[in-house]
């Protein structure tokens, strides 16, 4: 019984907050197409970068 119920709430999940990856790429992204650069302070945005990080003081490298 608790196997069908955990099944039921994944699909309940899967099928109420499925939204469209390419609906909301491309509603997001619009205001950028035909720009062949994105340049963010002076930098260019690269292809797959979501971010900047600017490292304050020494930090030591976690490896699992």
């Amino acid at each position: 019984m608790k196997k069908v119920l955990v099944v039921m709430l994944f699909l309940g999940m899967f099928a109420f907050a499925h939204t469209g990856e390419t609906q909301a790429a491309s509603s997001l992204c619009s205001k950028y197409i035909g720009q062949s650069k994105i340049w963010w302070d002076g930098a260019e945005l690269k292809s797959g970068q979501i971010g900047r990080l600017t490292v304050v003081k020494n930090t030591s490298l976690f490896k699992l």
